[in-house]
């Protein structure tokens, strides 16, 4: 039948928790697009360097 592994990759944080953990850290309205825009930039390279990763390990798990 062949090799079978189930995969989670992970996804972006959710609008609701980023609003959130800056009403929490007492955000001012002034800084928050730029705490957005920071959080966003880092949580694009974050995926994008862990979904590689996930395709390499299944691409290693398949080949045996």
């Amino acid at each position: 039948m062949g090799k079978i592994r189930g995969v989670s990759r992970p996804g972006g944080i959710a609008w609701q928790a980023l609003d959130r953990w800056c009403e929490v850290n007492a955000v001012s309205e002034d800084d928050r697009p730029w705490i957005e825009a920071q959080i966003r930039a880092m949580d694009t390279v974050f995926l994008a360097h862990r979904n590689r990763r996930i395709s390499e390990d299944i691409a290693r798990f398949l080949k045996g």
